[in-house]
């Protein structure tokens, strides 16, 4: 191996370390330290590196840049057309643009070095922020009026349930992998769902109950199968004595929380309280301006709040048009992965990529229930996680197909962590 493919290597490695830093910064470090500026400064490096990484070969937008990707860059012109026409706060608009933009440009990057080389290293990364939010949530948790814990007043409980989901998803994914020991992956599924109760935070424990019904169903429950009859047996044994007393504690948890009183309280919401009455006035918004929208935030300018669902908030913010080219980048990621797990199907030479297969398609149903309850475009987590589907998808394309949509993308690549 020559010295500038060395060095490339090492300009891939920081670039990998600097999303490591901006997103444990984004949910754990500014909740206590706050630096001026950190995330544009981060990004600027994250976006400085990644460039650096190709000092010896070309850079090419049809290669390295997943469909998925290129499919969202247009949806984001578009927007940034319509708010300026059509916005009733220009400066507001601009803002939540700019701040997407940021987003959008990190999820590239991390789709592009997922795509190249098959990195898992930002599966790693959810795991590890939900450990740490998980050891930092229980020293020194934050109660807020309405009973509910985050990790400080200013920390939205709803954001950090959502990463305590997707360390679940991570868990689990690590232990279809047989990386992570059974006994051990229940362990944590355990602490972060517990935690998820204490964050009271109702769309993160549903999502998190798909995710482990889904897992259990069709990705542990068939790997019972392939064992020997005995052992199969055994091993499903196990697995129930420890669900049922891991989830005898977490009822008891459960039942006394604020979260419990607040999901009896889910069915008025959603068929006569706010929740309900958020998505009438989204509905009104968007037949009184159904081709354009009205720019990014113009949901919360004219009601003084966030609409709190991507189904609401990008018609209401792009109108038609908006919608198509948004929902259209899900359309193609999800028609994909249902494409390569039928092609893998029958093959048993491809049990691994089965496996990633189930689990991307298991992490898009909990995110398209977020879509209900959470507004993804201005989420950084929501890019992060879709950053990490859409690169593994085209890797994942490529190892069962053959072929990509970027078929001249060069699967050697860099050797950060893997």
């Amino acid at each position: 191996m020559n010295n500038n493919t060395k060095t490339n290597g090492f300009f891939s490695w920081i670039c990998t370390a600097l999303i490591w830093l901006v997103f444990m910064y984004s949910s754990i470090i500014q909740q206590y330290i706050k630096i001026s500026n950190a995330m544009l400064i981060l990004g600027v490096g994250i976006m400085l590196f990644y460039f650096l990484s190709y000092t010896n070969e070309p850079f090419s937008i049809q290669s390295e840049v997943t469909i998925e990707c290129r499919r969202f860059i247009p949806f984001m012109i578009y927007m940034l057309l319509v708010g300026i026409v059509f916005s009733p706060a220009l400066s507001r608009h601009m803002s939540q643009w700019i701040t997407s933009i940021e987003y959008m440009l990190i999820m590239i990057v991390i789709a592009s070095k997922i795509n190249r080389t098959g990195t898992e290293s930002f599966q790693l990364m959810l795991l590890m922020e939900s450990i740490v939010l998980a050891i930092v949530f229980f020293l020194n948790p934050v109660k807020h009026n309405n009973g509910r814990y985050a990790l400080s007043m200013e920390m939205n409980p709803n954001g950090l349930g959502m990463s305590f989901c997707t360390g679940i998803w991570a868990t689990l994914y690590y232990q279809s992998k047989k990386k992570v020991p059974l006994s051990l992956s229940f362990f944590l599924v355990g602490v972060f769902t517990y935690c998820i109760i204490l964050s009271g935070s109702r769309k993160s424990i549903i999502a998190a109950g798909i995710i482990f019904i889904l897992w259990f169903l069709f990705v542990f429950f068939p790997s019972t199968k392939e064992k020997r009859w005995g052992w199969g047996f055994v091993y499903l044994l196990f697995a129930a004595v420890i669900i049922i007393y891991i989830g005898n504690y977490l009822l008891d948890s459960y039942s006394n929380s604020t979260l419990y009183a607040r999901m009896e309280n889910l069915q008025y919401e959603s068929t006569e309280g706010s929740r309900n009455m958020m998505y009438r006035i989204g509905w009104n918004m968007f037949k009184a301006r159904p081709l354009f929208g009205y720019g990014f935030q113009g949901y919360s300018y004219y009601n003084g709040a966030y609409s709190h669902s991507t189904l609401v908030e990008i018609p209401v913010s792009g109108g038609i048009i908006g919608s198509i080219l948004y929902f259209y980048t899900y359309f193609i990621s999800i028609r994909k992965l249902i494409y390569l797990f039928r092609w893998s199907s029958n093959r048993e030479d491809l049990r691994e990529e089965k496996i990633q297969i189930k689990m991307l398609l298991i992490l898009w149903m909990a995110y398209l229930f977020f879509c209900t309850c959470i507004i993804h475009i201005y989420q950084f987590g929501s890019f992060i996680v879709f950053g990490l589907i859409f690169g593994q998808t085209n890797y994942l394309e490529r190892k069962v197909t053959g072929t990509s949509e970027s078929s001249d993308v060069k699967v050697s690549g860099c050797k950060y962590i893997k």
